[in-house]
């Protein structure tokens, strides 16, 4: 399916950065929701006297609800629209944290990991379609490389800060609370300040006026169904996301356990990847913004083998030196991502439709990860287990090579 690039002299209003700031908050909520599990994991494994396996089944069941809603969340952000959809689910990972942090089983605990999850697909659904809305296509590369840096800036906060608040309250339930306030911050934050343009206001007003953009909505879905695109950058972020959370979810638990490392530390090393990715999202955005998304995924899968064959086996200052690379890798892939689905999605209106079959994709590979990694590390061991997952950037790479329409090929 060819892509238009078309450029324009559009100028970004202040309504769209301010869009974007609240946008960017109600991310980093959704990263700390998800985020808190591993940097919390050992304490949990021992409250309720689990093993790795288990652990690897509280990381999975996020990606599980993924991959029940995530479709059907497109539809519901035309049918409520894109503001209401976006609160409710923020509104549904508040419930979701207070309900974790008075858990008293684990089967509770899964439980508020399930509404978590419901909330937290819907705002990956939501986001980017409104982003497509407010920034010309010729700006969406550096609106998306901000909006990336949402996930690591949340990555960071919780691996630094989260482990120090449930030291302080003694007991892991008090990341859960501090999730459960942000939340409702974040819900406050979205009713005052978001809007979302109307139809004959923002960059693309012109072609809502000339009709370009009407879709049935019963077509939506079916559209990013079809096309093949679509597919090949979802099959793409698959790739890399069971590669690079075998780091973000497992590294400090590794540290840890293998490498006798105490826990804040272990988790405040595991944060550099993610300090790294702070000011990388925006550079990658603009530097696709003049080679294209594809050049970037190849690059990217080619230095995440180098990390995932190295990770488990370094020491020292070589701990240091993976997790730089890695966040520099992790600024690049999933921007690129999000880019490519914009610019085939070609109409902001769409974008939700193709969000939702990558958020879907996504889901499986946070869904299998977890539970094939942990049960791998706890059949061949660390190193090895990281050697088996490997080809994945093989793989990776492959499908980015069949997105043959890019920016500036």
């Amino acid at each position: 399916m060819p892509i238009s690039e078309e450029t324009t002299d559009i100028k970004v209003s202040r309504a769209a950065w301010l869009a974007l700031a609240v946008l960017f908050f109600a991310e980093v909520i959704v990263a700390v929701s998800e985020i808190k599990v591993p940097s919390l994991l050992p304490d949990i494994l021992a409250e309720f006297g689990l093993a790795l396996t288990a652990g690897g089944v509280v990381l999975a069941i996020t990606g599980f609800v993924a991959l029940v809603f995530a479709l059907p969340c497109g539809p519901i952000d035309k049918k409520l629209g894109p503001w209401l959809a976006g609160l409710i689910a923020l509104v549904i990972i508040s419930c979701g944290a207070v309900l974790g942090a008075v858990a008293g089983t684990f089967v509770l605990l899964m439980a508020s990991r399930v509404v978590e999850g419901i909330g937290g697909v819907l705002v990956k659904v939501v986001v980017p379609g409104i982003v497509a809305r407010w920034f010309p296509k010729d700006r969406q590369g550096l609106a998306m490389g901000i909006l990336s840096t949402a996930t690591p800036f949340g990555a960071a906060l919780t691996f630094v800060l989260v482990p120090v608040i449930s030291a302080a309250s003694e007991s892991w339930r008090g990341g859960w609370w501090a999730v459960a306030a942000f939340s409702a911050v974040a819900v406050a934050i979205w009713a005052f300040f978001l809007r979302v343009p109307s139809e004959n206001e923002g960059p693309h007003s012109e072609e809502h006026r000339s009709g370009d953009m009407a879709i049935p909505e019963s077509r939506g879905l079916l559209v990013a169904l079809g096309t093949r695109e679509v597919w090949y950058v979802s099959l793409v972020f698959l790739c890399f996301a069971i590669v690079a959370l075998c780091i973000v979810n497992f590294y400090p638990t590794f540290l840890n356990q293998e490498r006798g490392m105490p826990l804040p530390e272990a988790n405040r090393l595991t944060a550099i990847a993610a300090f790294v990715m702070i000011p990388g999202g925006p550079l990658c955005g603009l530097l696709m913004d003049k080679i294209g998304f594809r050049k970037v995924m190849l690059v990217g899968f080619a230095l995440l083998a180098m990390v995932i064959t190295t990770a488990f086996r370094a020491q020292g200052i070589a701990v240091f030196a993976v997790m730089v690379l890695l966040g520099v890798v992790s600024s690049g892939i999933p921007v690129a991502c999000l880019v490519a689905m914009s610019a085939i999605m070609d109409k902001p209106e769409r974008v939700a439709m193709g969000m939702a079959v990558l958020t879907l994709t996504i889901s499986l590979g946070y869904l299998v990860q977890p539970l094939l990694f942990s049960f791998l590390v706890d059949s061949t061991g660390w190193a090895t287990a990281a050697y088996i997952v490997t080809p994945f950037c093989l793989i990776g790479a492959f499908f980015a090579a069949l997105i043959h329409a890019d920016r500036n090929n």
